[in-house]
């Protein structure tokens, strides 16, 4: 794994990684595979399961991977998952919906890889949160982390603090403590504003308040948020990434701050504010009412 910001050159390790649920994700990986092995000098890592379903002999475990980029087809959740295993820059491909942290289309791909390996590309930086529950360090966020009731049209109470600094106690569904990179995801669905992610931040949203005042919140990265459960009559969840979950029944701490550790994309050029426009203003626009 890289435990640094990696310099921007041309890797000689490339992984790769699909859902295996997707045919498109495996038929975009097929693609990228057949470039890289075009290229002399590369070594290849394929993930065990996909290695079977390619029909390689040979395979790794994702946790188990140790390469200068990861090459990963699927949507956002694919995309997030293996981040979770990986702190080496992700070379993102996107065969979901919107694929907001993708960055190539089926169509791009043997160009984008080319201009990867020839080291034409940009590292873009993302920040994660470091996630405690009771004290338990658990798996980094690159998106959110979300503290919510795990029963059906039932409210929590939680009680939130900055720095040791009682804040508010808020009566809803969850809360969402979410990075730059995940402000466009749950905490945007919620009424959480898009943060541009070079703001070094958290945005903190309630999910359906019950409470008037209850309003998301912007605090530095640095900042320590701890989000406590008081009297738990019913299950929570703390999620990770949408991927992880913690259980809980009684009284709950979560404490949350920047991870020392980032999440490196390989990108192409395209800015943050071309990129949200194409997927989220352009791919649903809005409805043109003529006189």
């Amino acid at each position: 794994m890289v435990d640094k910001a990696p310099k921007v050159e041309s890797p000689k390790v490339v992984g790769l990684v699909a859902n295996l649920g997707q045919d498109r994700a495996l038929a975009a990986i097929e693609k990228a595979l057949r470039v890289l092995e075009g290229h002399k000098g590369l070594d290849l890592v394929i993930e065990d399961r996909l290695a079977r379903r390619l029909g390689k002999e040979k395979g790794v475990p994702q946790s188990k991977m140790d390469v200068d980029m990861l090459v990963i087809a699927g949507g956002d959740g694919t995309i997030l998952h293996a981040l979770h295993m990986t702190n080496a820059p992700v070379l993102t491909i996107n065969t979901g919906a919107v694929g907001f942290l993708a960055e190539l289309g089926v169509e791009e791909i043997d160009r984008g890889i080319k201009l990867v390996l020839s080291g034409d590309y940009l590292l873009d930086e993302r920040m994660r949160l470091k996630c405690t529950v009771n004290g338990r360090r658990q798996l980094d966020a690159t998106n959110e982390v979300v503290v919510h009731t795990a029963a059906v049209s039932k409210m929590m109470t939680l009680e939130l603090s900055i720095d040791g600094n009682y804040v508010d106690t808020i009566r809803a569904d969850g809360l969402i403590v979410a990075t730059p990179t995940g402000s466009t995801s749950y905490a945007l669905s919620t009424g959480g504003p898009i943060l541009d992610p070079r703001v070094k931040a958290m945005v903190l949203t309630p999910i359906a308040p019950f409470n008037l005042h209850s309003r998301p919140m912007v605090i530095p990265a640095d900042s320590v948020a701890q989000i406590s459960t008081t009297e738990q009559h019913y299950p929570g969840l703390v999620v990770i990434d949408g991927q992880h979950e913690v259980h809980f029944r009684q009284r709950t701490t979560v404490e949350l701050t920047k991870s020392d550790m980032s999440a490196y994309f390989v990108r192409m050029g395209e800015g943050f504010y071309e990129k949200l426009r194409r997927k989220f203003i352009s791919h649903y626009p809005c409805d043109v009412i003529e006189d």
